[in-house]
C-alpha cells in the first residue's frame, strides 16, 4: 500500500485552490456516477470459522484524513454479495478568529498548531484520546495494545495482560469527562475548525457471478466473493456553522449606551446640559444671589 503526501490541502484550511490535481481527492457535486467506486474481493477458502459465524464482512470507517481509524469508533458494515451505497453528509464548524484572545479552557477548542501531540503530526480529538489511552494503559499495565501509538521502548501486551487491558479501557472510559482526573488532564478539546463525516447507507444484493455470465456467457463464475461500495455526496451544498463570542467589548459598550439611553434618556446633549447646570448655571445663580444680597444691604443703609 502506497501512502501519498497531501497536495493542495492542509489540515487547518482545507483545499487551498479550486484545482482538481489535489490529494486527498476532491469530491464532486451530485452527478450521474458515484464519486468513488470500490470492489472488495475475498476467497471463501481463506475464511475461518469465526469469520463465518461472527463478525463476518467488512468494517468501514468514515473519518477526517488526519484521524487514525480506531476499531472502537462507530463503523459501517458491508458483507459479500452486497452493494452498499454511502450518501455522505458533511458537518463543518468554524470559529471566529476573535476567540484566539481567549484561552482554550474558556472556548473549549484548539486552533491549528495550538496543541501538539507526541505520536501524531496533526492534532485531532480522536488522536489525542488515543495517545492519552496509550499512556494510561502503559502506566497501568506496563505495556500497550498493538494498535496504540508507542515508542520503541514500549512493550506490546500479550494474552496474559488481557485482564489488565480490559480494566484499563473501562477505567479510562469511567474517568473521561470527570474534572480533576488524570484522563481529563489530557484536554482533548475539539478543533475550533473541524469537519465531521456521516453517511446514510443503502444495501442491495450484488451478484457478481451473474454479472460476469451476462457480460460474457463463456466466462465461468469463480468462487471469489465480491462486495461493491459506492460513495457520493448526498447534497451538492452544505451549511456550515460558526462559533463566535456572544458579547465582545464593543457589544458591551453599545449595550450599556443603549440601556442608558432607554432608561435615563441619556445622550451627549444631556452630558453638555449636565456640565452647564453644574458649572456655568450654578456660577451664574450664585453670582446673582450675591448681587441681590449686596443690593439689599445697600438699600438698608440708604434708608437709615
Amino acid at each position: 500500500m502506497t501512502l501519498n503526501a497531501s497536495k493542495g490541502w492542509s489540515h487547518s484550511d482545507g483545499y487551498l485552490s479550486s484545482d482538481n490535481d489535489v490529494y486527498p481527492k476532491r469530491g464532486r457535486s451530485n452527478g450521474i456516477h458515484p464519486d468513488l467506486t470500490v470492489f472488495l474481493k475475498e476467497d471463501p477458502l481463506e475464511w475461518s470459522n469465526n469469520c463465518i459465524t461472527y463478525n463476518s464482512g467488512y468494517k468501514l470507517y468514515l473519518h477526517h484524513p488526519a484521524d487514525v481509524p480506531q476499531h472502537s469508533l462507530y463503523y459501517f458494515s458491508a458483507h459479500y454479495d452486497q452493494t452498499v451505497s454511502f450518501a455522505l453528509v458533511i458537518s463543518v464548524l468554524n470559529t471566529s478568529v476573535t476567540l484566539r484572545n481567549y484561552s482554550p479552557e474558556i472556548r473549549q477548542c484548539f486552533f491549528a498548531k495550538e496543541r501538539y501531540l507526541r505520536y501524531f503530526l496533526a492534532y485531532t480529538p480522536n488522536n489525542c484520546r488515543l495517545e492519552c489511552l496509550s499512556n494510561y494503559t502503559f502506566n497501568r499495565c506496563g505495556c500497550v495494545m498493538h494498535h496504540m501509538p508507542h515508542n520503541n521502548g514500549s512493550t506490546i501486551c500479550r494474552s496474559g495482560n488481557n485482564v489488565c487491558m480490559v480494566y484499563a479501557l473501562e477505567s479510562f472510559a469511567d474517568k473521561e469527562g470527570h474534572p480533576g482526573t488524570e484522563v481529563e488532564k489530557c484536554q482533548c478539546y475539539p478543533l475550533c475548525n473541524e469537519v465531521q463525516y456521516g453517511a446514510e447507507t443503502l444495501k442491495t444484493k450484488f451478484d457478481f457471478d451473474r454479472y460476469l455470465q451476462a457480460a460474457s456467457p463463456t466466462q465461468l463464475a469463480g468462487r471469489i466473493k465480491y462486495t461493491h461500495l459506492e460513495f457520493y455526496h448526498k447534497e451538492p451544498r452544505f451549511v456550515s456553522m460558526r462559533r463566535s463570542e456572544l458579547f465582545g467589548l464593543t457589544d458591551f459598550l453599545a449595550n450599556c449606551g443603549g440601556l442608558l439611553g432607554l432608561f435615563l434618556g441619556f445622550s451627549f446633549l444631556s452630558l453638555v446640559e449636565i456640565f452647564y447646570f453644574c458649572t456655568l448655571r450654578l456660577g451664574c445663580t450664585f453670582r446673582r444671589e450675591i448681587q441681590k444680597a449686596d443690593f439689599a444691604s445697600t438699600k438698608i443703609e440708604n434708608r437709615f
